[in-house]
């Protein structure tokens, strides 16, 4: 018999909806060295001479100069927009971007596909420790924290190994078509488990983001060439330095 009652709706246990958060951010940081086993295969599919190997590596330094200078600017626009949501739209950029980078037939456009991947999948760190807040009091972060984090290392670790086992059965670009089914299950598992979040209105300051940005990711260029030691190296640092002071 109906009482007119609403029943209340059952809670759904955080851990169960932290499951599919991590497992994005696995995605996220496995591509950032999945490609280091692939990578002489699609030298030779490109047709990228050994003597272009620096450029080449170029694959690996696009993707972490697209993952850091996400961070800074992704996890405040959440705030603003929702974490569920900005949460669902940087792993749907990051599909977009995986399959830009199967389908290109020039290393250029791979690069560039690779960064605009990166911007997705770095985005989800912030964006998931905020939803970390969400799911659980302040007494009882640190676990789920330390689940999140070790997801990302994970990945990291796991990416080498990954991509081998996918190139002895398969061509390089299902390195990056396997992200969109895997992408797409995240989010399948995710809006139902993980109720939207309070947005929080207020100006998102996009030129001190963009500075941080900028300073992240010319600290990353600097760090990749400090085995040259040359001026570029150096031109890089005090760029970091100069954006940074900028920004503080």
């Amino acid at each position: 018999m109906d009482t007119g009652i609403d029943k209340p709706r059952r809670r759904i246990p955080p851990y169960l909806a932290l499951a599919p958060i991590c497992v994005g951010v696995f995605i996220a940081a496995d591509d950032q060295t999945i490609i280091v086993t692939v990578l002489p295969q699609i030298m030779l599919d490109l047709k990228v001479q050994i003597t272009e190997l620096s450029r080449a590596s170029w694959t690996i330094t696009g993707y972490l100069l697209g993952y850091v200078a996400a961070m800074p600017l992704i996890g405040r626009l959440s705030d603003v927009w929702g974490h569920r949501n900005i949460y669902i739209a940087s792993m749907l950029l990051f599909m977009v971007g995986s399959a830009l980078a199967a389908l290109t037939t020039d290393l250029t456009a791979l690069i560039a596909a690779r960064v605009f991947q990166a911007v997705g999948a770095g985005a989800l760190i912030p964006i998931s420790i905020a939803m970390v807040g969400d799911l659980f009091p302040p007494g009882e972060r640190g676990v789920p924290l330390g689940i999140m984090g070790a997801s990302a290392e994970a990945g990291g670790v796991i990416g080498p190994l990954w991509g081998g086992l996918i190139i002895r059965y398969l061509d390089w670009p299902w390195v990056f078509w396997i992200n969109i089914p895997l992408g797409a299950a995240v989010l399948l598992l995710m809006i139902p488990l993980v109720k939207s979040s309070p947005r929080f209105p207020a100006k998102v300051d996009y030129l001190g983001g963009g500075l941080l940005a900028v300073s992240l990711s010319t600290l990353t260029l600097g760090m990749a060439r400090i085995d040259s030691f040359d001026l570029l190296m150096l031109a890089y640092f005090a760029a970091s330095l100069a954006t940074l002071g900028l920004f503080v």
